[in-house]
């Protein structure tokens, strides 16, 4: 048989369930302004990328401008590649193969690949381009938006990421800050109340320990008792009278 101890005891089942109740505690909310390190560090990590994407290139065109020399190039063959998508051409796209001249007399050959053409170039055509006059092989054709639109493009994109997340980073921390300072001066005045209560309960003890407490009194015994005691004293005496005398 189970024994009533048994039967009281919760079963194992119950036991977990109210510890998981207790377990499952819903979690706090962030205060206002308080964003977290994770969502910013995805948007800083983003826009980093589009503005390192865009000031390489970009100083890349304003080095070559600064040593760069145009001229007229005439179409030799051109490469072929699949260009689709939405800004695509669709099918195949080319990147002409071009020689000239250049201004000191060397005959140089290059591949324009700056610009999406998806015609394909005539052969014996002309062309105006941009050389280096240090590296003739790199050249472009000029003005195009390749050479300065994305660049400019992904540095601003870039810039318009990182300024939310920065605002974002310095939310949390001042929202934190405060956070921790309101912790701190509370828990000083708690400390504070406690040490004055705690005096005057000292105090209240100690007078309580001061107050006198009234003497116990013996209890009297009942007439029914002192009748009984005072027969018994009489038999004694009429029995052992004759004996003192």
């Amino acid at each position: 048989m189970e024994n009533q101890a048994d039967r009281r005891r919760p079963s194992q089942g119950a036991a977990d369930a109210v510890t998981k109740k207790k377990a499952a505690k819903p979690k706090p909310k962030r205060p206002k302004g308080d964003y977290g390190f994770v969502s910013p560090t995805i948007w800083l990590v983003i826009g980093l990328m589009f503005v390192i994407g865009g000031v390489v290139p970009l100083i890349g065109e304003i080095v070559f401008t600064s040593h760069s020399a145009t001229t007229t190039a005439t179409v030799t063959g051109w490469h072929s590649y699949e260009s689709s998508g939405k800004n695509g051409c669709g099918g195949t796209a080319y990147d002409p193969v071009v020689a000239f001249t250049t201004s000191n007399g060397r005959h140089a050959t290059a591949t324009l690949s700056n610009m999406l053409i998806c015609n394909k170039p005539s052969k014996g055509s002309t062309v105006k381009i941009d050389y280096d006059t240090t590296n003739p092989s790199n050249a472009q054709f000029p003005s195009a938006s390749d050479n300065w639109g994305y660049s400019i493009g992904a540095v601003v994109l870039g810039v318009v990421l990182l300024l939310p997340a920065i605002g974002m980073y310095r939310s949390t921390i001042k929202t934190r800050a405060r956070g921790r300072a309101a912790a701190s001066s509370g828990k000083g005045g708690k400390t504070g109340k406690t040490g004055a209560g705690g005096n005057s309960s000292k105090g209240g003890n100690s007078g309580k320990g001061a107050q006198s407490r009234p003497g116990r009194q013996n209890p009297q015994p009942s007439d029914a008792a002192r009748t009984y005691v005072e027969s018994l004293k009489a038999e004694y005496e009429a029995e052992h009278g004759d004996d003192r005398g």
